[in-house]
């Protein structure tokens, strides 16, 4: 089975459960700067060695992102209560535990560094954690899995406007298909007319 093939059975299970109506929207959403004080406060309780320190940035695309001393969070975004979940197992306890346990390497403090090459490991474990603690739910489930298949597609040649619109088509509303778009693509240069087979697209899971 490849990662597109699990991607799709993926999708399809979280649309079965969502034509029962098992899935409903929240009963309450949390501010950026709720989030913000409620992470900070489990952080200050996990990283006793270090200061791992949340902010707020308005330029954000993605909704989240961490670094070994930083998670800094989108302004004017809607969290709940499994996005806490989810940023402290995700960004917190891979992302950022793992550029702070490089910096602490007597020899080969290298390791703190992200490179493209460690991506792949990276989100993978990222993501593993999610699922081994249940902090994943299946709408998150399924963004994951719809952004695998748009990896795909641009693989193989889609413009910005073919992903954004399988986003839409899937159930996407166009506030979350923008970020999910950029987070599936690094970067899309086109060398000749943008339908053109010879459109560059580097692709990378975030």
């Amino acid at each position: 089975m490849t990662n597109v093939d699990a991607a799709r059975h993926f999708i399809a299970i979280a649309d079965s459960v969502d034509g029962e109506g098992a899935i409903s929207e929240p009963d309450y959403v949390l501010s950026a700067e709720v989030m913000r004080d409620e992470l900070q406060s489990a952080l200050d309780a996990f990283f006793v060695g270090h200061r791992v320190t949340v902010e707020i940035d308005p330029d954000l695309i993605a909704k989240a992102a961490a670094g070994p001393t930083r998670i800094r969070l989108r302004a004017d975004t809607a969290f709940t209560e499994y996005d806490l979940r989810q940023l402290l197992e995700h960004e917190a306890f891979v992302h950022s535990l793992t550029g702070l346990n490089g910096r602490e390497q007597p020899h080969v403090r290298s390791l703190s560094r992200t490179a493209p090459r460690v991506i792949a490991t990276q989100e993978g474990l990222a993501t593993f954690a999610e699922l081994i603690t249940g902090a994943i739910d299946l709408p998150r489930l399924k963004r994951l899995s719809l952004r695998i298949i748009a990896i795909e597609m641009a693989l193989n040649g889609a413009d910005f406007i073919d992903v954004f619109r399988y986003f839409l088509e899937q159930g996407q509303s166009e506030t979350e298909s923008f970020p999910q778009r950029n987070g599936c693509s690094a970067a899309a240069r086109p060398v000749a007319a943008p339908r053109s087979p010879k459109t560059r697209c580097i692709c990378m899971a975030c």
